[in-house]
């Protein structure tokens, strides 16, 4: 008969996602894995398949705690520029922490796995469709309640967004100066006032 679990796999794969997040994939060797989460590593394999297995784990507990969290309002809000303004000061704040260094997990990804690794490719790219997709609603509703013109080009202005919101998380990533991409943000800010 099979001894039950004696960890939390929640709690094991919160450790696991921040620590990945932190040191990056490669740079997260089992015993690390073994350390932070508390457990061994035949209790890794057995309920995570492998390495691989846990950090598309990890991608996937990200996507539904952090992404889910910062894309609440946008996606289920009823505040389309409201929503939007709020979800870019909240951006700026996080560039100004000192927790900010480690970037967003999502984009760290990008960066070391896409080319190599098709199933984190695939979650890095849904996570920016998503977040596009909220920008967009978010810019529906605004046209919608006529807070923006109805012949805004909402698509172009969405993908926009995206992509600001992209180049920012890259410089929190490689050190850029916050103060010139909470600038960056402002001006974006400003950018939608006139919309």
């Amino acid at each position: 008969m099979a001894r039950p679990r004696e960890f939390d796999p929640d709690q094991v794969l919160d450790s696991a996602m921040h620590l990945f997040w932190e040191q990056g994939f490669d740079g997260t060797s089992i015993g690390d894995l073994e350390a932070r989460m508390g457990i061994n590593r035949f209790s890794i394999y057995n309920t995570f398949g492998d390495k691989q297995g846990l950090f598309l784990a990890a991608m996937d507990r990200y996507r539904d705690r952090v992404v889910s969290d910062l894309a609440r309002e946008l996606e289920h809000g009823d505040d389309g520029l409201g929503a939007l303004r709020r979800f870019f000061q909240r951006v700026a704040s996080a560039v100004a922490s000192p927790d900010s260094r480690i970037g967003c997990f999502m984009v760290n990804c990008a960066v070391e796995r896409s080319l190599d690794d098709p199933d984190a490719a695939e979650r890095v790219r849904a996570h920016f469709d998503r977040i596009e997709r909220a920008f967009h609603r978010c810019l529906k509703l605004a046209r919608d309640s006529g807070q923006i013109g109805a012949d805004a080009r909402l698509r172009d202005r969405a993908r926009k967004l995206a992509v600001t919101f992209q180049g920012v998380l890259v410089g929190v990533k490689m050190a850029q100066d916050p103060a010139s991409l909470r600038g960056a943000l402002r001006q974006l800010q400003r950018e939608i006032d006139t919309w």
